[in-house]
């Protein structure tokens, strides 16, 4: 009986060990290739505000320049 209960135990544990590789697997293809995209469109839209914001504050006047570093 003792020895059903272990092989039990093995069988269940290489079938959960199974399906976590698979999930992680399938994670990393269709969910994980995706976030550099993301990550990367995001750093690319918080650089172009950062670009836009800069030519409007060298357009500015000095002394509004001044004020907006004030604040």
């Amino acid at each position: 009986m003792i020895r059903f209960f272990i092989q039990v135990v093995i069988v269940f544990v290489c079938v959960v060990l199974s399906i976590k590789w698979t999930v992680e697997a399938i994670l990393f293809r269709e969910v994980y290739s995706d976030r550099n995209r993301v990550i990367a469109g995001l750093s690319q839209v918080h650089l172009d505000q950062l670009h836009f914001l800069a030519d409007q504050l060298v357009a500015c006047p000095p002394q509004e320049q001044v004020a907006i570093a004030q604040d």
